[in-house]
């Protein structure tokens, strides 16, 4: 049953789509509907239930058991579901069908908009990126269609890919594909706020706290993931392996390992920016987390709202603006941080990118 004291959802953007009541989803493995629910709850986000590769020939059970097991405790939770057919080595392209019978399913079970089981989307493939969009909009109403898509389509082709999103009418989830955080690659910033141009409502699926980025710049939607392998998409490969724990450290706008965390607070716990103020830590310090997974997400998750509600409720270009400050004043505490520890890696180049992206602070009347 739903609970009648859960906070407002998460609003940042004005191009939500109809019929969600959240901006800002987290991406789980289908699996995680227990741990995820309470996160739901509690901050009124919603979520991307993903199928696993071990799942695929299951997938219509394993997505269904973890929709009714969260329909069950709230009701009116806003779910999607990615199928993603198009991770590992055995994925399919862009040009393959896709299933209506997989569409009609979300839909029956009370999803408002379905995802579709797209394919990859490789660099260059405009006769593939085409067909996608093609057959997603021929699947009828309240359909997304997720768009996984090689990084150097935002690199290199961002203006054609919004093109043709508009030109096929159809609403689309990237999906972006990089070995690490994509949007510390050069461009892919400048590409994806290119991309968020387009008409047509744009999500931006598999994220980091680039999620937050891409609302303020008018995504229609984001999902943060539940760990790394859900945080981008992998190239050729089903998951990212088991990778260090890591968590947002608010102070520093991104995700930060254990290792790297523990590092820099032994040579300087003193520093403010071990310090949160999310509705899981109320000021603690973060070495609570301790490397546990599942405290680590939960902290996350938290901190992504927290953040969020510093960008809304905000007009599209006053949320672009304060997201380039939030940026900023994240950078000055990286060097904060590198100063007092003389070894610090965390700095993301994803930040300079966002400031170079936006408006300066300053023109705020």
């Amino acid at each position: 049953m739903s609970n009648p004291t859960a906070p407002s959802p998460v609003h940042i953007t004005n191009r939500r789509l109809e019929g969600l009541s959240t901006d800002l989803l987290v991406q789980v493995p289908c699996t995680s509907s227990e741990t995820t629910r309470s996160l739901i709850r509690d901050l009124g986000v919603g979520v991307v239930y993903t199928i696993d590769y071990p799942q695929r020939r299951k997938r219509i059970a394993a997505a269904g058991y973890a929709i009714d097991h969260t329909r069950r405790e709230i009701a009116a939770a806003d779910i999607l579901v990615d199928a993603a057919l198009y991770s590992g080595s055995q994925r399919i392209t862009a040009s393959a069908p896709l299933s209506a019978d997989w569409v009609r399913f979300q839909h029956q079970k009370g999803n408002h908009w379905a995802l579709t089981d797209s394919g990859y989307c490789a660099e260059g493939d405009r006769d593939g990126l085409r067909k996608l969009l093609a057959a997603a909009g021929a699947l009828g109403s309240r359909v997304i269609a997720a768009l996984p898509i090689a990084g150097a389509w935002l690199a290199k082709d961002a203006t054609y890919l919004r093109e043709r999103i508009d030109a096929a009418g159809v609403p689309v989830a990237l999906i972006v594909e990089d070995a690490a955080d994509p949007f510390d690659q050069p461009g892919m910033v400048a590409g994806l706020v290119e991309v968020l141009r387009a008409q047509t409502p744009v999500l931006l699926l598999r994220s980091d706290t680039a999620a937050l980025g891409a609302l303020a710049h008018g995504a229609a939607g984001a999902a943060m993931g539940s760990s790394s392998a859900y945080r981008h998409l992998y190239p050729n490969l089903g998951g990212g392996g088991t990778a260090p724990t890591s968590f947002i450290v608010p102070e520093l706008l991104g995700y930060i390992s254990q290792i790297a965390f523990d590092n820099a607070r032994r040579q300087a716990h003193e520093l403010d920016a071990w310090i949160c103020e999310c509705s899981r830590c109320h000021g603690a310090d973060l070495k609570w987390i301790n490397g546990d997974r599942d405290a680590a997400f939960g902290h996350s998750i938290c901190a992504a709202a927290m953040l969020g509600e510093q960008l809304a409720p905000t007009e599209r270009d006053a949320a672009a603006l304060l997201w380039t400050s939030m940026c900023q004043t994240a950078q000055a505490k990286h060097h904060e941080v590198l100063e007092a520890t003389g070894d610090w890696k965390g700095l993301k180049p994803s930040l300079q990118q966002w400031v170079d992206i936006t408006p300066k602070p300053q023109a705020i009347s």
